[in-house]
C-alpha cells in the first residue's frame, strides 16, 4: 500500500477506508493501554471515538472517518506540544492513513457499488 495511494474507484477506496480502520483500532488499543496505566479520564472518549470508528470506517462510514481524523489532528497538535514518545512514533502514520481513510469514504460515496438484480 502507497502513503498516498490513487483512489479512482470504489475498490480502491474500500482499501484505503479498511486500512485506516485498521489504524483507528490501532490508537484505540493505545488509548486504552494509557488509560488503564496512567489513568487519565480524557483518554476515555478518545478510545470510544477510536473504536468506534474503526468499526463503521471498515463499512465506509464518512462521519465517522471525519470523526477519528479530527481527534487523530487533535491529538497530534497534543503530540507535537508534549512530545511522549508512543504517541509521537504512532501519530505521523495514523494521521497519514487517517486521512486516506477520509479520501476513501468520500469515494465510496462516489463511486456506488453496482447490485447485480
Amino acid at each position: 500500500m502507497a502513503i498516498w495511494p490513487v483512489i479512482e474507484d470504489l475498490e480502491a477506496g474500500r482499501e484505503a477506508t479498511r486500512l485506516a480502520a485498521l489504524w483507528a483500532g490501532v490508537l484505540c488499543f493505545l488509548s486504552a493501554v494509557v488509560w488503564l496505566l496512567t489513568r487519565q479520564w480524557f483518554m476515555i472518549p478518545a478510545f470510544f471515538i477510536y473504536g468506534v470508528a474503526a468499526w463503521r470506517l471498515f463499512y465506509g462510514s464518512l462521519a465517522w472517518a471525519m470523526a477519528a481524523f479530527v481527534l487523530c489532528a487533535l491529538e497530534t497538535l497534543v503530540v507535537l506540544i508534549t512530545l511522549p514518545v508512543v504517541w509521537s512514533v504512532v501519530m505521523p502514520f495514523a494521521f497519514v492513513a487517517l486521512i486516506n481513510g477520509v479520501r476513501g469514504a468520500v469515494a465510496m460515496q462516489k463511486y456506488p457499488e453496482i447490485t447485480k438484480a
